[in-house]
């Protein structure tokens, strides 16, 4: 009777079959999903996975255009459109630079220090209140935005300039001539998992869901 049932069960595992579209801002808490990728992987091999990567105003468009089942938001989220689930991590704020860069010796970035740069940023810096209430000194001069790190990692490694990033986007090493220099005092920032409210979502998107919310209660106990 009991392998009866397994069978059963996992039949009507390898039968459900489906696409999970995911918006994802640029953050470390991916590694926190690369588990849950690969159990859901395991369990039900016939749900695939969609990430795209963008900002808060990316994911939330393609979340209100059907593009996407989920998105992940760094810090704010609209709790009257979206359902929300906070995740088990925290991003470390900070100073991309060239190593040439007279302020790469040092361990942190201060507000001082912040208000001299001139800097690439995500287009959303003005609305990230956390970053404007530790700028006690004033603002950067923001002469680039970006919505990827990548391409301002690139530009920095040619032109020796500054991003606002968070920790571990980027491999700093000797052959890319990248430094990372958290702020000081430390800012962080929260993470959260959003779905549109009365939207159904798909038996897939349910299954994700599920372990998601699974692999968020095991890191709380």
């Amino acid at each position: 009777m009991a392998d009866h049932t397994e069978s059963t069960l996992k039949s009507f595992q390898n039968h459900i079959n489906g696409h999970v579209h995911i918006g994802a801002a640029e953050s470390t808490v991916m590694a926190f999903f690369a588990s849950i990728f690969q159990k859901s992987w395991e369990t039900y091999p016939g749900i695939s996975y969609h990430l795209n990567s963008g900002n808060y105003v990316d994911v939330t468009r393609s979340l209100d255009n059907g593009l996407a089942d989920f998105g992940i938001v760094i810090e704010k989220t609209d709790k009257s459109k979206y359902h929300h689930l906070q995740l088990p991590h925290r991003d470390t704020w900070g100073i991309l630079m060239h190593r040439d860069s007279p302020l790469a010796q040092q361990k942190s970035i201060t507000p001082a220090d912040f208000a001299q740069l001139s800097l690439i940023a995500s287009r959303e810096i003005e609305e990230i209140g956390k970053i404007k209430n530790w700028a006690s000194e004033g603002s950067p001069k923001v002469i680039a935005t970006c919505n990827l790190i990548t391409n301002a990692a690139l530009m920095i490694e040619a032109t020796s300039g500054y991003a606002l990033t968070f920790e571990g986007l980027t491999f700093p090493s000797e052959s890319n001539h990248l430094v990372f220099c958290p702020l000081e005092p430390a800012v962080t920032s929260s993470t959260y998992l959003i779905w549109k409210k009365d939207t159904p979502l798909s038996k897939s998107a349910q299954i994700f869901l599920e372990l998601v919310k699974e692999a968020v209660g095991e890191q709380k106990d």
